[in-house]
């Protein structure tokens, strides 16, 4: 499978009060293949403080994996060099 360019982005917002719109549009952009989600998380605290996570992705199960294994390998050869690059790509593909 091809990929790329990939772009990682982060975004916070101070008092986020959000009711679905920022997945639908993802989804939209999805369907139109402008964007392609490989992998985003939605943290936040409720109103009790308890953390609370939503994950959303395009991949499929073998998809997760394989880029899961790529992206691993990308970050421990970036932190450890040529062994990171192998432990990395192990970590990524078992955490998919």
């Amino acid at each position: 499978m091809a990929i790329g360019p990939v772009q990682l982005i982060v975004l916070g917002f101070n008092h986020p009060d959000f009711h679905g719109e920022v997945i639908a549009e993802l989804e939209r952009l999805r369907e139109s293949d402008t964007v392609r989600v490989i992998d985003a998380l939605a943290v936040h605290k409720d109103a009790e403080g308890e953390i609370e996570v939503a994950h959303l992705s395009n991949l499929t199960k073998d998809e997760a994996v394989e880029l899961g294994s790529k992206v691993g390998a990308l970050i421990g050869l970036g932190i450890e060099g040529e062994e990171g690059l192998e432990a990395g790509a192990v970590a990524g593909a078992e955490a998919a």
